[in-house]
C-alpha cells in the first residue's frame, strides 16, 4: 500500500512557497520564482514518515590522500543556537582552495550567513575553534 503524502516545493534561494507539480520538467522549462526569480528548488515530503534529508557528496580521492578533494554538503540541520533546522549547503574544494557555506532559515526566510573565501584563511569554526579556558 503506498503512503500517502504531499510534496511542497520551495525555492532554494529565498525559501518561497511555489505552487507547481512535483513532476520534475525539462531542464530550464519551469517557471522562476515569482519573489526571486530564482530556478533553484527544494523538495519537502509531507509524508507519514516525513523527516529531513541531507545529502553529502565526495570526489573520491586518489591513493594516498588523506581526504577527498571535493566535499559538498545540502539539506537540512538542525541549529543549536535556533533551537530548529536551518538549510545549509557547503562546498570544501581543496583543489581550487575555496570554502563556501550558505546557511539559510527557511522559516523567516532570512539568510543567517554567506560566506566565500579561500578555504586556507577559513579558520576558527568548527572543530578548528580554540579550546574554551
Amino acid at each position: 500500500m503506498a503512503e500517502q503524502g504531499t510534496w511542497l516545493i520551495y525555492c532554494d534561494h529565498c525559501g518561497a512557497e511555489i505552487e507547481e507539480s512535483a513532476e520534475l520538467p525539462p531542464l530550464g522549462e519551469h517557471p522562476p520564482c515569482p519573489e526571486c526569480r530564482s530556478h533553484e528548488r527544494f523538495f519537502r515530503w509531507t509524508g507519514e514518515n516525513a523527516g529531513f534529508i541531507t545529502m553529502r557528496t565526495t570526489v573520491r580521492r586518489d591513493p594516498g590522500q588523506r581526504r577527498s578533494p571535493v566535499e559538498e554538503l545540502g539539506g537540512d540541520v538542525y541549529s543549536h543556537s535556533l533551537g530548529r533546522m536551518v538549510r545549509i549547503q557547503r562546498i570544501i574544494d581543496r583543489r581550487r582552495d575555496l570554502y563556501y557555506e550558505r546557511v539559510f532559515d527557511p522559516e523567516t526566510r532570512e539568510v543567517l550567513r554567506e560566506i566565500e573565501e579561500p578555504l586556507s584563511q577559513h579558520t576558527g569554526r568548527g572543530s578548528a575553534k580554540r579550546g574554551r579556558s
